[in-house]
Formats: C-alpha cells, sequence, structure tokens
C-alpha cells in the first residue's frame, strides 16, 4: 500500500494468507503508518484473530 494516502477517512478492507504459522500461535495486526511526516505502530487487540486456527 505504499503510494497510497487517505484524503478524508477511510474504510479499509484487507484480504490476506497467512503462510508458514505456527500451529496456535497468537495472532494480531499491526500496522505502521505515517502521519505529517511521523511514524506510528499501532497493534490491533481482536478477539476473533486469537481464535483463528492454522491449516497444516
Amino acid at each position: 500500500m505504499n503510494g497510497y494516502y487517505l484524503t478524508e477517512a477511510q474504510t479499509l478492507i484487507i484480504e490476506t494468507e497467512l503462510v508458514n504459522v505456527e500451529e496456535n500461535s497468537a495472532k494480531s495486526l499491526k500496522f505502521i503508518y505515517e502521519t505529517n511526516g511521523e511514524e506510528y505502530e499501532k497493534v490491533v487487540d481482536w478477539s476473533t484473530l486469537s481464535t483463528l486456527k492454522t491449516n497444516n
């Protein structure tokens, strides 16, 4: 998503596939973003993610 800039509040929908993930490992989302030249990091605590299982 490099080069994509938000100009107003928007909804972001992402589809991803996890590979080489340890079975029963804790999962979370981490967003790294930049605002006014400063970089920020946000880890999303979402209970639905923690219940996902790997399909080995």
